[in-house]
């Protein structure tokens, strides 16, 4: 578990949260990469958070932002939030997500042509929308092990999913039609960063 003592103000919402996510091995497994890497998980003042804001993982710092609101008002919704924001952690600790930038630069530079800055825009619009999908599958995943239906039909197609892959996948999708429209040039297919130990099912 993530040291309390390194969750900064109001430590008891905090451990409040991160004790939901004990009944998930998912969320645990999280937890303890967390902690490894010396992650911190703070309470965020609503007032520093744009609306509709419910956390953010912040890089410099290796630092989880909950809002304070969602922490005392909604306790299932601050659980999602956590595991949000754990999944971006994880990816950055990790070194998953300078693998997936470096897989993305070679992907678009070898397909060609776009200016160095539509590039550089490119990269970081799609390694944005793969971060999220990331982090809205693994959120989904932790809520039905903790015994939460799904709300949203993205979430409904993750639980019905043969596989983490097809999972993964019908997220890309969904956040990639809503998005494509700023996209420079056309998505493709979702990129899948597979890391040692990882099988074809399970390359996440």
């Amino acid at each position: 578990m993530v040291d309390p003592l390194r969750a900064g103000t109001d430590p008891l919402l905090i451990v409040r949260t991160m004790a939901s996510l004990h009944g998930s091995p998912v969320a645990r497994s999280l937890l303890d990469q967390a902690r490894e890497a010396r992650v911190e998980i703070r309470v965020a003042e609503d007032i520093d958070l744009d609306a509709g804001v419910f956390g953010k993982y912040t890089w410099d710092d290796r630092t989880i932002w909950i809002r304070r609101s969602l922490l005392e008002r909604d306790p299932t919704e601050a659980t999602k939030t956590l595991v949000h924001e754990l999944q971006h952690a994880a990816d950055h600790t990790s070194g998953r997500s300078d693998q997936l930038r470096a897989q993305l630069e070679r992907q678009y530079a070898a397909e060609g042509p776009l200016p160095t800055s539509g590039l550089i825009d490119q990269v970081d619009y799609h390694l944005s929308i793969a971060s999220e999908s990331r982090a809205v599958l693994r959120h989904t995943q932790v809520m039905a092990e903790l015994g939460f239906p799904p709300r949203f039909a993205v979430e409904r197609a993750i639980v019905a999913a043969p596989s983490e892959l097809a999972a993964y996948q019908a997220v890309w999708g969904s956040e990639a039609v809503r998005d494509n429209r700023h996209m420079a040039a056309p998505l493709g297919n979702p990129p899948v960063v597979f890391m040692p130990g990882n099988s074809a099912e399970n390359p996440l």
